[in-house]
């Protein structure tokens, strides 16, 4: 089954493999390094079937940029580009592949210039946990013919 901490993992690592920016929990705003992200991962969902659970996961990046630096928005434009080229149809975690629907970007902060990004994941998982009791080794299975019909 994909946790939530599964599913921050394989954010921050496709953020940290397409970008050199560091990558907060919100909150944070003591000795950051510009740009980096803010990542928050929220997650709700509903029984299915006996085995089978409907995960819902709603994913929020926030992308800061520093202050007052000329030509700021073309560099900002383009990794919000880069980051809906990562996350547009799906998102490799550790376990499997999900897929990613409702994909938004819009602004945010007191100015109104912070680029939020968020999108969701929805999909069955199985809550089914195979044993770990051993397998069997050897089958032996012995017939008697006797006129032509197999006794066990």
């Amino acid at each position: 089954m994909i946790t939530i901490d599964d599913m921050k993992k394989a954010v921050v690592a496709a953020l940290n493999e397409n970008f050199g920016y560091p990558c907060y929990e919100f909150g944070v705003v003591e000795q950051m390094e510009y740009p980096c992200f803010f990542v928050r991962i929220t997650e709700n969902g509903e029984l299915y079937t006996k085995n089978r659970y409907q995960q819902r996961y709603a994913v929020e990046i926030v992308l800061m940029h520093e202050r007052g630096e000329h030509g700021q928005e073309i560099k900002v434009l383009k990794d919000i580009e880069k980051i809906k080229q990562i996350f547009l149809f799906a998102m490799q975690t550790e376990k499997k592949k999900v897929p990613i629907m409702n994909f938004e970007m819009e602004y945010t902060g007191e100015r109104g210039n912070v680029p939020r990004i968020t999108f969701d994941s929805e999909f069955l998982d199985n809550l089914y946990k195979p044993s770990d009791a051993p397998l069997m080794k050897e089958l032996e299975i012995k017939e008697d013919l006797n006129d032509g019909n197999a006794k066990h």
